[in-house]
């Protein structure tokens, strides 16, 4: 969360509780502030590695304003966002004329702020494999797990039963390999995601134990907390064309790399290219054809979830999280200006 220093010759300062929180926020209000308000708006770290964040803004009132909008946008994106589920674990969603900015912190949130459980101490009781110790830290860090009832509460601060253990030795009647099924539960309510992750292979009488104790966390400690596996977003810009115009328009765009969809009443063009947008939107001004078709700007987002949870989930609470933020800046900011 953002919390409020001082505000004096235009400056507002502010510190944020999470590493990197004011990017998330901020990028999207300086966004919304200039396009909609025509206002100053500025901001930085005075370190690179500190956590006080000065913005340059001459009208707090515009702030709450800017801060507002987005809150009615965040409710319009979690109603009518556009879905394609590939499956649990792989989501697309098509945000309509929403500025990236906005779209890029509901990506840094699911990337460094869901919480979720991973293994974070690592220890090694008996190793006489050809691989060290801190590669096999490393690598059981790494094996995603999971909560099996939601509902039911784990007390992450007992070390006497939070951690997986691993006890394995090679001999002529046993399998050399060694697989995240290996790793023994100490606590029902937990499971690996994958049971058939490889880890090693063991040479004839070596042993290894281990105990793997794990705990609850977020991307922005570790990329072992991070609940998702990728989230690539690009830019579809979208002209459309109505039916009675497709013949005089299509022949000035049809030798450009673009999507054409056909509807009942139309075409719509598409394009990826930055470039070709812009060749797109001259080719509209010289012919005169502004009157005649409208664009459009879709984000395409995937979401790629590990698997603690589902894509879907993790949007929705990435959302919830993001507007959090948001209501509880409004919220001090209010407190601000009552007590100026």
């Amino acid at each position: 969360m953002l919390n409020i220093i001082s505000y004096f010759d235009n400056i507002l300062r502010i510190e944020e509780e999470i590493k990197d929180e004011g990017h998330t926020l901020i990028t999207t209000l300086q966004e919304i502030s200039i396009k909609n308000y025509d206002n100053i708006f500025g901001y930085n770290y005075k370190h690179p590695d500190d956590n006080k964040i000065e913005i340059l803004i001459d009208d707090l009132d515009i702030l709450k304003k800017v801060i507002e909008d987005i809150l009615l946008i965040i409710d319009d994106i979690r109603n009518n966002t556009k879905q394609i589920e590939i499956n649990d674990n792989n989501l697309i969603l098509y945000f309509k004329n929403i500025n990236k900015q906005l779209v890029n912190s509901i990506r840094r949130i699911l990337l460094s702020e869901i919480e979720i459980v991973a293994f974070d101490n690592i220890e090694i009781i008996h190793n006489s494999t050809f691989m060290p110790d801190e590669v096999w830290k490393q690598r059981i860090e790494l094996i995603p797990i999971k909560i099996i009832d939601k509902n039911i509460e784990i007390n992450f601060n007992n070390d006497e039963n939070n951690y997986f253990e691993l006890d394995k030795e090679y001999n002529d009647e046993s399998n050399n390999y060694i697989t995240s099924n290996n790793l023994i539960n100490m606590n029902n309510n937990l499971e690996l995601v994958y049971n058939d992750i490889i880890i090693n292979k063991l040479n004839l009488n070596q042993k290894i134990n281990i105990k793997a104790y794990y705990k609850k966390g977020i991307g922005n400690e570790n990329f072992k907390w991070c609940s998702v596996t990728n989230i690539p977003f690009r830019i579809i810009w979208e002209f459309y064309i109505k039916k009675e115009d497709i013949s005089k328009i299509i022949p000035y765009y049809i030798s450009y790399n673009i999507n054409i969809i056909e509807d009942e009443n139309g075409i719509v063009i598409q394009t990826f290219n930055n470039n070709c947008k812009s060749i797109l939107k001259k080719i509209n001004n010289d012919n005169n054809f502004r009157s005649k078709i409208t664009y459009s700007k879709t984000i395409q987002m995937e979401i790629k979830s590990v698997g603690q949870y589902n894509s879907k989930f993790l949007f929705y609470k990435a959302l919830d999280v993001l507007e959090l933020k948001y209501k509880n800046f409004l919220n001090k900011l209010n407190i601000f200006l009552e007590n100026k």
